[in-house]
């Protein structure tokens, strides 16, 4: 009896966190961008980011349907499951464009650059007696790796430094 009681238990819990999705209704952003948000009240159980997903991207597709547009995805964020109430989430952010709009094809999440940075000095490292050519080297390699000179600064530079 005691096995049968544990079952019923453990069953009961399994179907109780596997319908732990909430989500909030669609949030307007600007006046084409939209956002919507599916938690996870599973608490620590709360392993349905793929479901979460799928929540978010099928109410997009609905919303966008009503209004007889398109989505086109902006971005989406995905925030695991903290401590006392701060659940997992996604939130999924989507433009409406109309039906056979030139943005509605290849829509794609991609993440903007949070910062870009131009490199608009010109670089002269000259090859004085105290320093070795080994360490310009290096130095001019660890600025290519950054991203601070372009293949082609690095090569120029280094043809300066070994002439």
């Amino acid at each position: 009896m005691n096995k049968i009681l544990f079952v019923a238990v453990l069953a009961t819990v399994f179907f109780i966190l596997q319908g732990c999705l909430s989500s909030h209704g669609v949030i307007p952003v600007s006046s084409d961008t939209y956002m919507i948000r599916v938690e996870d009240h599973a608490g620590i159980f709360a392993f349905n980011r793929g479901k979460m997903k799928g929540e978010a991207l099928k109410k997009a597709k609905a919303f966008a349907d009503s209004k007889e547009m398109n989505v086109f995805p902006v971005e989406m964020k995905e925030h695991p499951v903290g401590i006392l109430g701060d659940w997992a989430a996604v939130e999924y952010q989507f433009r409406l464009v109309p039906k056979g709009s030139q943005k509605n094809s290849g829509g794609k999440l991609v993440r903007p650059a949070d910062f870009i940075s131009e490199n608009t000095q010109n670089l002269n490292i000259k090859n004085s007696g105290n320093d070795d050519l080994y360490d310009h080297l290096l130095k001019l390699d660890d600025l290519k790796k950054r991203g601070i000179i372009t293949e082609e600064e690095f090569n120029a530079e280094k043809q300066k430094l070994l002439k």
